[in-house]
């Protein structure tokens, strides 16, 4: 769904696209000027089997990678340093109306922000641009969804989507005290139409 959100004018952190079964060769698919990168199955959880590694490692990162690409489809994208600077933002819409928004930092020399990994997260205000940003991405996905929670970092400006939520059980509703109510409505009012 990246590329599709991509193809329609999103914009999304830096990505190289790999099939299942497509021969993994890392040196012809990355670009030279991603020095650091990230590699990780297209749908996951959690960080599951992503990893960071340098250009320097790609020969064991093809070892490691070849037999997964024979299963899954796989993103590579550049390391965004903004992560680990900035953090990860995470904007949470029930019944496509914005509710709240989530800061995700990882600790110390790590790079994902899964609190499973140690990421601490906290309630963050967030800009009406960036709001506005947000259900453009919702409206370029389509239908009508009860909940969506839109992923991202800020580089250079600019929002760069990561993940758009469609089935994410993780709603941070500890981050807001009306979340839960914000749902329910949502929930409710798709109720009502069927």
């Amino acid at each position: 769904y990246l590329k599709e959100l991509q193809e329609s004018g999103i914009d999304i952190i830096p990505t190289v696209f790999v099939e299942k079964n497509s021969a993994l060769e890392l040196s012809m698919l990355i670009p030279n000027q991603w020095q650091k990168l990230v590699i990780k199955p297209a749908v996951s959880g959690g960080a599951y089997l992503t990893r960071l590694f340098d250009r320097s490692e790609m020969a064991n990162v093809l070892r490691e990678y070849t037999p997964i690409a024979a299963e899954r489809d796989l993103l590579i994208q550049p390391f965004m340093a903004e992560i680990q600077e900035q953090g990860e933002l995470s904007l949470l819409f029930f019944g496509g109306a914005f509710s709240h928004a989530v800061l995700k930092r990882p600790v110390a020399g790590e790079f994902r922000v899964q609190s499973e990994f140690g990421g601490n997260y906290r309630a963050i205000e967030v800009s009406a641009e960036l709001i506005a940003t947000c259900e453009k991405i919702i409206a370029a996905f389509g239908g009508e969804l009860i909940y969506a929670r839109v992923d991202g970092i800020i580089a250079s400006g600019k929002f760069l989507l990561m993940e758009l939520e469609l089935i994410e059980p993780d709603l941070y509703f500890d981050y807001d005290k009306n979340a839960k109510r914000r749902y329910l409505a949502a929930l409710e009012a798709a109720l009502a139409k069927l």
